[in-house]
């Protein structure tokens, strides 16, 4: 007797952690572009150097990711 199930029932298991923690990893790299994003954005401001096509670039290129 195996103490987890049958290797069918362990193979399905794995499958679904791995979904998990792709999510979990896709949704904590989404947090730190937008983060990473922002922050650039405000630097910009406060510097005084952003114009509107700058912010608009850095949308795009989150857009694009």
């Amino acid at each position: 007797m195996q103490p987890f199930g049958s290797k069918a029932t362990c193979l399905v298991n794995v499958k679904e952690l791995r979904k998990h923690v792709y999510s979990m990893e896709e949704v904590s790299l989404r947090k730190r572009i937008r983060g990473g994003v922002a922050s650039q954005g405000l630097n910009q401001v406060n510097n005084g150097v952003a114009s509107a096509g700058t912010l608009d670039t850095i949308r795009e290129r989150v857009t694009l990711m």
